[in-house]
């Protein structure tokens, strides 16, 4: 299995760290986390209580391809985003096209989730990320 890799120009990240700041802006978010899908952390913004971040990237990754497993059980394409509750904090998980994932991690008591700007924001990032890497290959006319 070939794992795509991707390369981000100075511009594009700075452009991400934008998009990300103003996300966390409008959801009072403590911190914002955009993974590439095979669980390697692309970019973060904000103040995390996570030392860790890379641990949290990976988990985030094997946490969406679970999803996705259920989803396919179920005659679903995909659920589109994973809510998390927990006493002190909630995490909110979703795709950013087919390549990245967007965890944003809100303190329960300051923190809540804007969906309109949320669904800006991930078309944002699709376009930026869009030329950052080659489109995935379509799986019927790949050759192995």
């Amino acid at each position: 299995m070939e794992i795509p890799s991707f390369v981000l120009r100075q511009e594009e990240y700075e452009k991400i760290l934008f998009v990300l700041s103003s996300l966390s802006t409008r959801c009072h978010a403590e911190a914002l986390y955009l993974i590439h899908r095979n669980g390697q952390l692309i970019a973060s913004v904000g103040h995390s209580p996570i030392h860790d971040q890379q641990s949290l990237a990976s988990l985030s990754a094997g946490s969406v391809a679970a999803t996705h497993g259920l989803a396919r059980l179920l005659g679903e394409s995909e659920f589109s985003s994973i809510y998390h509750q927990g006493d002190n904090r909630n995490i909110h998980i979703s795709s950013v096209g087919d390549r990245a994932i967007l965890l944003v991690l809100l303190e329960k008591s300051k923190g809540s989730m804007d969906e309109s700007s949320l669904r800006q924001a991930k078309m944002i990032l699709m376009d930026i990320l869009k030329k950052s890497w080659p489109a995935r290959a379509d799986a019927s006319t790949a050759t192995s």
